[in-house]
């Protein structure tokens, strides 16, 4: 009867020792979860800011790209105001050459025909 006794309390302090022990667990388990659920929402903060970070780059990126577009057909629209003013400056260029020479040709002309007509006048250089 005493083993029996013994075998009883054995027993009951054997299953105390597990109830605690399982306690245990369940706590462990529990802040482990809790763990796990602080560490998964700060991944999840940190993937939508920097999902959002990352769209804000490429909305960034595509507004620059448009400016870029603008500038180059800016660009070469002021190249060709440019080369358009370089070929009518040298056709003014050619035009004042022309007629330079012509008034050259003129005042020679003209001189030659006062000393035609006035052979008697003396002719001024200027």
């Amino acid at each position: 009867m005493a083993e029996v006794e013994n075998l009883r309390n054995e027993n009951a302090r054997l299953r105390a020792f597990a109830a605690e022990r399982e306690d245990d667990s369940v706590q462990k388990l529990e802040e482990s979860l809790d763990d796990n659920q602080r560490l998964a929402q700060r991944y999840k903060e940190q993937f939508l800011a920097t999902k959002n970070e990352l769209q804000e780059a490429q909305q960034a990126l595509r507004d620059s790209m448009l400016r870029e577009e603008k500038l180059r057909l800016e660009i070469a629209t002021l190249n060709n105001d440019v080369s358009n003013l370089h070929n009518k400056l040298k056709d003014e260029q050619l035009a004042s050459q022309k007629a330079l020479l012509n008034a050259e040709k003129t005042l020679q002309e003209t001189k030659q025909g006062e000393k035609y007509f006035c052979p008697n006048m003396h002719v001024i250089s200027l």
